[in-house]
Protein backbone atom coordinates (compact mmCIF):
# COMPACT_ATOMS: atom_id res chain seq x y z
CA UNK A 1 0.00 0.00 0.00
CA UNK A 2 2.18 2.46 1.15
CA UNK A 3 4.85 1.35 -2.07
CA UNK A 4 1.84 1.93 -4.07
CA UNK A 5 1.29 5.83 -2.64
CA UNK A 6 5.51 6.40 -3.20
CA UNK A 7 4.96 5.51 -7.20
CA UNK A 8 1.68 7.62 -7.53
CA UNK A 9 4.22 10.57 -5.90
CA UNK A 10 6.89 9.25 -7.96
CA UNK A 11 4.93 9.61 -11.21
CA UNK A 12 3.23 12.83 -9.94
CA UNK A 13 6.97 14.96 -9.48
CA UNK A 14 8.18 13.34 -12.90
CA UNK A 15 4.69 14.22 -14.38
CA UNK A 16 4.58 18.26 -13.35
CA UNK A 17 8.57 18.19 -13.70
CA UNK A 18 8.11 16.93 -17.55
CA UNK A 19 5.01 20.07 -17.99
CA UNK A 20 7.27 22.56 -16.01
CA UNK A 21 10.12 21.97 -18.41
CA UNK A 22 7.92 21.99 -21.25
CA UNK A 23 6.40 25.47 -20.29
CA UNK A 24 10.11 26.76 -19.49
CA UNK A 25 10.97 26.16 -23.18
CA UNK A 26 7.49 27.82 -24.65
CA UNK A 27 7.77 30.42 -22.76
CA UNK A 28 12.17 30.84 -23.76
CA UNK A 29 10.29 30.42 -27.53
CA UNK A 30 8.13 33.08 -27.23
CA UNK A 31 10.04 35.53 -25.13
CA UNK A 32 12.12 35.53 -28.21
CA UNK A 33 10.00 36.03 -31.05
CA UNK A 34 7.99 38.97 -29.05
CA UNK A 35 11.47 40.79 -28.72
CA UNK A 36 11.85 40.63 -32.26
CA UNK A 37 8.22 41.62 -33.31
CA UNK A 38 8.10 44.84 -34.94
CA UNK A 39 5.44 45.76 -33.12
CA UNK A 40 2.78 45.03 -35.25
CA UNK A 41 0.67 41.60 -36.33
CA UNK A 42 3.82 39.97 -37.92
CA UNK A 43 4.93 36.59 -37.52
CA UNK A 44 6.99 36.72 -34.84
CA UNK A 45 3.90 37.98 -32.35
CA UNK A 46 1.26 35.95 -33.91
CA UNK A 47 3.61 33.14 -33.26
CA UNK A 48 4.79 34.44 -29.42
CA UNK A 49 1.02 34.26 -28.97
CA UNK A 50 0.56 30.94 -30.06
CA UNK A 51 3.48 29.91 -27.87
CA UNK A 52 1.58 31.51 -24.95
CA UNK A 53 -1.63 30.01 -25.36
CA UNK A 54 0.39 26.48 -25.46
CA UNK A 55 1.73 26.94 -21.76
CA UNK A 56 0.22 24.71 -19.42
CA UNK A 57 0.54 26.33 -16.32
CA UNK A 58 0.30 30.27 -17.09
CA UNK A 59 1.93 32.82 -14.99
CA UNK A 60 1.11 36.40 -14.41
CA UNK A 61 3.62 37.30 -16.66
CA UNK A 62 2.67 34.80 -19.73
CA UNK A 63 -0.72 36.32 -18.99
CA UNK A 64 0.36 40.35 -19.07
CA UNK A 65 2.66 39.44 -22.22
CA UNK A 66 -0.77 37.87 -24.31
CA UNK A 67 -2.93 40.49 -23.14
CA UNK A 68 -0.23 42.97 -24.45
CA UNK A 69 0.67 41.39 -28.05
CA UNK A 70 -3.53 41.34 -28.35
CA UNK A 71 -3.54 45.14 -27.40
CA UNK A 72 -0.89 46.53 -28.90
CA UNK A 73 0.33 44.20 -31.61
CA UNK A 74 -2.89 43.27 -33.06
CA UNK A 75 -4.94 46.31 -32.12
CA UNK A 76 -2.58 48.45 -32.52
CA UNK A 77 -2.94 50.07 -29.26
CA UNK A 78 -6.63 51.07 -30.12
CA UNK A 79 -9.82 49.78 -28.66
CA UNK A 80 -12.12 50.44 -31.44
CA UNK A 81 -9.95 48.09 -33.73
CA UNK A 82 -11.55 45.64 -32.14
CA UNK A 83 -15.36 46.81 -33.15
CA UNK A 84 -15.66 43.52 -35.35
CA UNK A 85 -13.77 41.22 -33.09
CA UNK A 86 -15.13 41.69 -30.28
CA UNK A 87 -13.69 38.37 -28.81
CA UNK A 88 -10.16 39.57 -29.40
CA UNK A 89 -10.82 42.37 -26.46
CA UNK A 90 -12.51 39.79 -24.05
CA UNK A 91 -9.19 38.03 -24.79
CA UNK A 92 -7.01 40.92 -23.28
CA UNK A 93 -9.35 42.04 -20.85
CA UNK A 94 -9.71 38.20 -19.43
CA UNK A 95 -5.58 37.95 -19.98
CA UNK A 96 -4.97 40.78 -17.54
CA UNK A 97 -7.54 40.10 -14.91
CA UNK A 98 -5.51 36.83 -14.64
CA UNK A 99 -2.66 38.54 -14.51
CA UNK A 100 -3.60 40.68 -11.65
CA UNK A 101 -5.12 37.82 -9.58
CA UNK A 102 -1.70 35.70 -9.71
CA UNK A 103 0.25 39.11 -8.79
CA UNK A 104 -1.83 39.88 -5.78
CA UNK A 105 -1.77 35.74 -4.98
CA UNK A 106 1.96 36.07 -4.98
CA UNK A 107 2.15 39.37 -2.83
CA UNK A 108 0.19 37.99 0.00
CA UNK A 109 1.97 34.75 0.00
CA UNK A 110 5.15 36.03 0.30
CA UNK A 111 5.73 39.75 -1.13
CA UNK A 112 9.68 38.80 -1.21
CA UNK A 113 9.71 36.26 -3.57
CA UNK A 114 9.29 37.07 -7.21
CA UNK A 115 6.38 36.03 -9.25
CA UNK A 116 8.04 32.53 -11.43
CA UNK A 117 10.80 32.46 -9.06
CA UNK A 118 14.16 33.53 -11.57
CA UNK A 119 12.10 33.11 -14.56
CA UNK A 120 10.31 36.64 -14.29
CA UNK A 121 11.18 39.66 -16.37
CA UNK A 122 8.78 41.93 -15.86
CA UNK A 123 8.75 43.37 -12.22
CA UNK A 124 4.86 42.92 -11.11
CA UNK A 125 4.90 46.95 -10.47
CA UNK A 126 5.22 47.49 -14.07
CA UNK A 127 2.94 45.00 -15.44
CA UNK A 128 0.08 46.92 -12.58
CA UNK A 129 1.06 50.27 -14.10
CA UNK A 130 0.53 48.96 -17.66
CA UNK A 131 -2.47 47.31 -17.17
CA UNK A 132 -4.11 49.99 -15.49
CA UNK A 133 -3.02 52.60 -18.29
CA UNK A 134 -5.41 50.20 -20.72
CA UNK A 135 -7.93 50.03 -18.38
CA UNK A 136 -8.50 53.40 -17.65
CA UNK A 137 -7.56 54.41 -21.38
CA UNK A 138 -10.48 51.93 -22.37
CA UNK A 139 -12.76 53.56 -20.16
CA UNK A 140 -12.15 57.29 -20.82
CA UNK A 141 -13.08 56.01 -24.78
CA UNK A 142 -15.83 53.91 -24.63
CA UNK A 143 -17.40 56.79 -22.16
CA UNK A 144 -16.67 59.53 -24.73
CA UNK A 145 -18.18 56.99 -27.41
CA UNK A 146 -21.64 56.63 -25.14
CA UNK A 147 -21.40 60.15 -24.83
CA UNK A 148 -21.70 61.29 -28.33
CA UNK A 149 -24.69 58.42 -28.87
CA UNK A 150 -22.65 54.97 -29.33
CA UNK A 151 -22.75 52.99 -27.04
CA UNK A 152 -21.47 49.85 -28.54
CA UNK A 153 -18.74 49.66 -26.04
CA UNK A 154 -20.82 49.87 -23.06
CA UNK A 155 -20.64 45.51 -22.17
CA UNK A 156 -17.24 46.17 -21.48
CA UNK A 157 -17.40 49.05 -18.75
CA UNK A 158 -17.42 46.69 -16.14
CA UNK A 159 -14.68 44.55 -16.57
CA UNK A 160 -12.63 48.17 -17.10
CA UNK A 161 -13.81 49.19 -13.87
CA UNK A 162 -12.80 45.68 -12.19
CA UNK A 163 -9.45 45.65 -13.95
CA UNK A 164 -8.80 49.60 -12.39
CA UNK A 165 -10.04 48.35 -9.09
CA UNK A 166 -7.66 45.47 -9.01
CA UNK A 167 -4.74 47.35 -10.43
CA UNK A 168 -5.07 49.86 -7.68
CA UNK A 169 -5.59 47.13 -4.60
CA UNK A 170 -2.62 45.51 -6.09
CA UNK A 171 -0.36 48.52 -6.34
CA UNK A 172 -0.92 49.19 -2.80
CA UNK A 173 -0.20 45.30 -1.84
CA UNK A 174 2.92 45.70 -3.37
CA UNK A 175 4.00 49.38 -2.39
CA UNK A 176 3.29 48.29 1.60
CA UNK A 177 5.49 45.44 0.69
CA UNK A 178 8.14 47.47 -0.17
CA UNK A 179 7.71 49.58 2.74
CA UNK A 180 7.72 47.05 5.13
CA UNK A 181 10.88 45.05 3.59
CA UNK A 182 12.32 48.70 3.63
CA UNK A 183 11.32 49.44 7.37
CA UNK A 184 12.61 45.81 8.35
CA UNK A 185 16.12 46.10 7.30
CA UNK A 186 16.98 49.80 7.87
CA UNK A 187 17.78 51.12 11.42
CA UNK A 188 16.54 55.03 10.62
CA UNK A 189 14.58 57.42 8.78
CA UNK A 190 17.14 58.73 5.94
CA UNK A 191 18.40 54.94 5.43
CA UNK A 192 14.49 53.76 5.38
CA UNK A 193 14.01 56.42 2.23
CA UNK A 194 16.95 55.23 0.48
CA UNK A 195 16.22 51.74 1.00
CA UNK A 196 12.60 51.80 -0.05
CA UNK A 197 13.22 54.44 -2.95
CA UNK A 198 15.94 52.02 -4.40
CA UNK A 199 13.53 49.12 -4.24
CA UNK A 200 10.44 51.39 -6.20
CA UNK A 201 13.19 51.89 -8.98
CA UNK A 202 12.37 49.26 -11.84
CA UNK A 203 13.80 48.48 -15.14
CA UNK A 204 12.63 46.43 -18.46
CA UNK A 205 12.93 45.82 -21.52
CA UNK A 206 9.90 46.65 -23.63
CA UNK A 207 9.62 45.93 -27.31
CA UNK A 208 6.44 47.82 -27.35
CA UNK A 209 7.92 51.09 -26.23
CA UNK A 210 6.49 53.53 -29.56
CA UNK A 211 3.24 53.11 -27.33
CA UNK A 212 5.03 54.82 -24.41
CA UNK A 213 3.07 58.37 -24.13
CA UNK A 214 6.25 59.86 -22.35
CA UNK A 215 8.42 58.52 -25.72
CA UNK A 216 5.51 60.02 -28.01
CA UNK A 217 6.20 63.54 -26.34
CA UNK A 218 9.73 63.84 -26.30
CA UNK A 219 9.90 62.54 -30.16
CA UNK A 220 6.93 64.83 -30.35
CA UNK A 221 9.21 68.13 -29.06
CA UNK A 222 11.73 67.07 -31.32
CA UNK A 223 9.62 66.98 -34.31
CA UNK A 224 8.83 70.35 -33.69
CA UNK A 225 12.09 71.28 -33.54
CA UNK A 226 12.67 69.82 -37.13
CA UNK A 227 10.08 71.94 -38.74
CA UNK A 228 11.32 74.85 -37.09
CA UNK A 229 14.60 74.48 -39.68
CA UNK A 230 13.36 72.07 -42.26
CA UNK A 231 12.72 73.17 -46.01
CA UNK A 232 9.99 74.69 -47.86
CA UNK A 233 10.68 72.22 -50.82
CA UNK A 234 8.49 68.98 -50.75
CA UNK A 235 8.16 66.01 -49.17
CA UNK A 236 8.62 63.67 -52.46
CA UNK A 237 11.85 65.84 -53.45
CA UNK A 238 13.40 64.73 -49.89
CA UNK A 239 12.74 60.99 -50.64
CA UNK A 240 13.95 61.40 -53.96
CA UNK A 241 17.27 62.24 -52.42
CA UNK A 242 17.04 59.55 -49.59
CA UNK A 243 16.66 56.98 -52.82
CA UNK A 244 19.92 58.40 -54.41
CA UNK A 245 22.01 58.27 -51.23
CA UNK A 246 21.25 54.75 -51.14
CA UNK A 247 22.39 54.03 -54.22
CA UNK A 248 25.41 56.03 -53.86
CA UNK A 249 26.01 53.90 -50.51
CA UNK A 250 25.82 50.70 -52.45
CA UNK A 251 28.01 51.85 -54.98
CA UNK A 252 30.55 52.94 -52.70
CA UNK A 253 30.30 49.35 -50.50
CA UNK A 254 29.22 51.26 -47.70
CA UNK A 255 26.01 49.71 -46.91
CA UNK A 256 25.31 46.18 -47.90
CA UNK A 257 22.69 45.53 -51.07
CA UNK A 258 20.24 43.68 -48.35
CA UNK A 259 20.02 46.53 -46.13
CA UNK A 260 19.13 49.01 -49.34
CA UNK A 261 16.73 47.09 -50.68
CA UNK A 262 15.06 46.99 -47.10
CA UNK A 263 15.78 50.63 -46.37
CA UNK A 264 14.27 51.47 -49.95
CA UNK A 265 11.30 48.85 -49.25
CA UNK A 266 10.48 51.24 -46.03
CA UNK A 267 10.75 54.56 -48.32
CA UNK A 268 8.20 52.83 -50.95
CA UNK A 269 5.98 53.05 -47.69
CA UNK A 270 6.87 56.09 -46.26
CA UNK A 271 6.28 57.92 -49.96
CA UNK A 272 2.48 56.86 -49.41
CA UNK A 273 2.01 59.69 -46.74
CA UNK A 274 0.08 57.81 -43.69
CA UNK A 275 -1.08 60.02 -41.18
CA UNK A 276 0.36 59.15 -38.18
CA UNK A 277 -2.15 60.52 -35.05
CA UNK A 278 0.26 60.12 -32.20
CA UNK A 279 2.42 63.32 -34.19
CA UNK A 280 -0.22 64.81 -36.46
CA UNK A 281 1.85 64.88 -39.06
CA UNK A 282 2.15 62.38 -42.41
CA UNK A 283 4.93 60.17 -42.76
CA UNK A 284 6.54 61.10 -45.53
CA UNK A 285 6.74 64.95 -44.22
CA UNK A 286 8.13 63.37 -41.03
CA UNK A 287 11.00 61.65 -43.25
CA UNK A 288 11.27 64.79 -45.44
CA UNK A 289 11.98 66.33 -41.92
CA UNK A 290 14.35 63.96 -40.66
CA UNK A 291 16.44 64.32 -43.85
CA UNK A 292 16.51 68.15 -44.34
CA UNK A 293 18.01 67.91 -40.76
CA UNK A 294 21.21 66.06 -42.28
CA UNK A 295 21.66 69.09 -44.73
CA UNK A 296 21.26 71.89 -42.33
CA UNK A 297 24.57 73.96 -41.80
CA UNK A 298 24.86 73.38 -38.22
CA UNK A 299 25.13 70.02 -39.08
CA UNK A 300 27.42 70.54 -41.69
CA UNK A 301 30.45 68.66 -40.32
CA UNK A 302 27.90 65.20 -39.38
CA UNK A 303 26.07 65.04 -42.60
CA UNK A 304 27.61 62.39 -43.98
CA UNK A 305 26.87 60.17 -40.55
CA UNK A 306 23.00 61.71 -39.98
CA UNK A 307 22.36 60.84 -43.38
CA UNK A 308 23.46 56.93 -42.83
CA UNK A 309 21.59 57.10 -39.45
CA UNK A 310 18.41 57.67 -41.28
CA UNK A 311 19.13 55.15 -43.60
CA UNK A 312 19.49 52.71 -41.22
CA UNK A 313 16.43 53.32 -39.32
CA UNK A 314 14.64 52.65 -43.11
CA UNK A 315 16.04 49.40 -42.98
CA UNK A 316 15.32 49.07 -39.53
CA UNK A 317 11.56 49.58 -40.28
CA UNK A 318 11.24 45.82 -42.20
CA UNK A 319 11.21 42.52 -40.51
CA UNK A 320 13.98 40.65 -40.42
CA UNK A 321 13.32 39.05 -43.97
CA UNK A 322 12.49 42.54 -45.49
CA UNK A 323 9.11 41.61 -45.81
CA UNK A 324 6.51 43.64 -43.77
CA UNK A 325 7.13 46.50 -41.75
CA UNK A 326 6.53 47.38 -38.25
CA UNK A 327 3.28 49.69 -37.38
CA UNK A 328 3.23 53.52 -38.80
CA UNK A 329 4.14 55.19 -35.29
CA UNK A 330 7.17 52.75 -34.98
CA UNK A 331 8.68 53.54 -38.31
CA UNK A 332 8.29 57.34 -37.77
CA UNK A 333 9.38 56.98 -34.22
CA UNK A 334 12.51 55.31 -36.06
CA UNK A 335 13.22 58.13 -37.99
CA UNK A 336 13.14 60.59 -35.16
CA UNK A 337 15.70 58.98 -33.11
CA UNK A 338 18.30 58.10 -35.80
CA UNK A 339 19.13 61.64 -35.28
CA UNK A 340 19.88 61.43 -31.87
CA UNK A 341 23.58 61.83 -30.86
CA UNK A 342 24.20 63.17 -34.56
CA UNK A 343 22.71 66.50 -34.59
CA UNK A 344 24.34 69.68 -33.02
CA UNK A 345 21.37 70.01 -30.26
CA UNK A 346 21.90 67.01 -28.05
CA UNK A 347 18.25 67.38 -27.27
CA UNK A 348 17.28 66.32 -30.98
CA UNK A 349 15.96 62.70 -30.71
CA UNK A 350 16.21 62.07 -27.54
CA UNK A 351 13.51 60.19 -26.07
CA UNK A 352 12.73 58.14 -22.33
CA UNK A 353 10.44 55.74 -21.36
CA UNK A 354 8.12 57.15 -18.29
CA UNK A 355 9.81 54.04 -16.66
CA UNK A 356 13.30 55.77 -17.37
CA UNK A 357 12.03 59.04 -15.93
CA UNK A 358 10.05 57.65 -12.97
CA UNK A 359 13.26 55.96 -11.76
CA UNK A 360 15.03 59.09 -12.52
CA UNK A 361 12.62 60.87 -10.50
CA UNK A 362 12.95 58.47 -7.65
CA UNK A 363 16.32 58.86 -7.29
CA UNK A 364 15.55 62.73 -7.37
CA UNK A 365 13.51 62.24 -4.13
CA UNK A 366 15.71 60.58 -2.45
CA UNK A 367 18.05 63.45 -2.64
CA UNK A 368 15.28 66.47 -1.46
CA UNK A 369 14.39 63.76 1.60
CA UNK A 370 17.92 63.88 2.34
CA UNK A 371 18.83 67.74 2.08
CA UNK A 372 15.53 68.63 3.62
CA UNK A 373 16.26 66.74 6.34
CA UNK A 374 19.85 68.03 6.76
CA UNK A 375 18.83 71.85 6.31
CA UNK A 376 16.50 71.57 8.83
CA UNK A 377 18.87 69.88 11.53
CA UNK A 378 21.35 72.85 10.56
CA UNK A 379 19.99 75.81 9.77
CA UNK A 380 15.88 75.61 11.35
CA UNK A 381 15.06 78.11 13.70
CA UNK A 382 12.71 75.81 15.36
CA UNK A 383 14.51 74.07 17.84
CA UNK A 384 12.05 71.02 17.67
CA UNK A 385 12.19 70.89 14.30
CA UNK A 386 15.63 70.67 14.13
CA UNK A 387 15.67 67.60 16.55
CA UNK A 388 13.18 66.32 13.93
CA UNK A 389 15.48 67.20 11.12
CA UNK A 390 18.00 64.77 13.41
CA UNK A 391 16.11 62.12 13.98
CA UNK A 392 16.74 61.32 9.91
CA UNK A 393 20.19 59.95 11.10
CA UNK A 394 19.87 59.34 14.47
CA UNK A 395 16.45 57.31 15.77
CA UNK A 396 17.30 57.87 19.53
CA UNK A 397 16.61 61.25 19.58
CA UNK A 398 13.29 62.57 21.02
CA UNK A 399 11.13 64.38 18.70
CA UNK A 400 7.79 66.59 19.60
CA UNK A 401 4.84 65.31 17.17
CA UNK A 402 3.97 68.50 15.99
CA UNK A 403 7.40 69.12 14.20
CA UNK A 404 8.12 65.93 13.00
CA UNK A 405 4.53 66.51 11.26
CA UNK A 406 5.77 69.95 9.99
CA UNK A 407 8.46 68.33 8.21
CA UNK A 408 7.07 65.61 7.27
CA UNK A 409 4.68 68.23 5.45
CA UNK A 410 7.26 70.51 4.44
CA UNK A 411 8.79 67.00 2.52
CA UNK A 412 6.04 66.37 0.58
CA UNK A 413 5.25 69.63 -0.76
CA UNK A 414 8.47 69.97 -2.44
CA UNK A 415 8.10 66.40 -3.59
CA UNK A 416 4.64 67.01 -5.36
CA UNK A 417 6.11 70.13 -6.81
CA UNK A 418 9.22 68.43 -8.31
CA UNK A 419 6.77 65.64 -9.30
CA UNK A 420 4.37 67.96 -11.18
CA UNK A 421 7.74 69.25 -13.25
CA UNK A 422 7.86 65.99 -15.11
CA UNK A 423 3.94 66.39 -15.65
CA UNK A 424 4.33 66.42 -19.59
CA UNK A 425 5.49 62.82 -19.71
CA UNK A 426 2.62 61.46 -17.27
CA UNK A 427 -1.14 61.28 -17.34
CA UNK A 428 -3.15 62.35 -14.11
CA UNK A 429 -3.88 59.32 -12.81
CA UNK A 430 0.15 57.85 -13.52
CA UNK A 431 1.46 61.08 -11.88
CA UNK A 432 -0.99 60.26 -8.89
CA UNK A 433 0.60 56.79 -8.40
CA UNK A 434 3.90 57.98 -8.89
CA UNK A 435 3.30 60.85 -5.99
CA UNK A 436 1.76 57.91 -4.05
CA UNK A 437 5.10 55.62 -4.39
CA UNK A 438 7.31 58.81 -3.48
CA UNK A 439 5.75 60.24 -0.87
CA UNK A 440 5.81 56.88 1.15
CA UNK A 441 9.17 57.49 1.85
CA UNK A 442 8.47 60.54 4.14
CA UNK A 443 7.87 58.73 7.99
Amino acid sequence: MFIGFLILVAIAVIYFAFFYKRDDKRRNSYKAKQQKSGGNADKNALEALSDINKIETPTAEDNFNAGRIEELNILEGNIDNARGNQELLTNVIDRYVNALDLIQIRARLDPEVHLNEGINDIAPEIMVANMANFAIGGLDFVLGEINAGDDFWAPVIPPFRMIIAGANETGEELRDARVGNAAANTNNKEDFARTYLASTVKHSSDPQNVHDSSVNEDLKSTLRELRKTSSSVQASIGLTQIDSHISKNVESGSISIQTANKAREALKIAKLGAYISQYGETENNILKYVWDRTNLQANEGNSDNMKDCVIKALADCMNENGVGAVCAGGRASRYLESLVLQDFNPNIGVAQRQEEYKNQILGEVAKIIDNEAENAADDDPDEEIRKAGQSYKDPNIEVDEDAAEKLRERMKKKISAHIDTYKEHFKPHQLDDLKKDCLAAVL
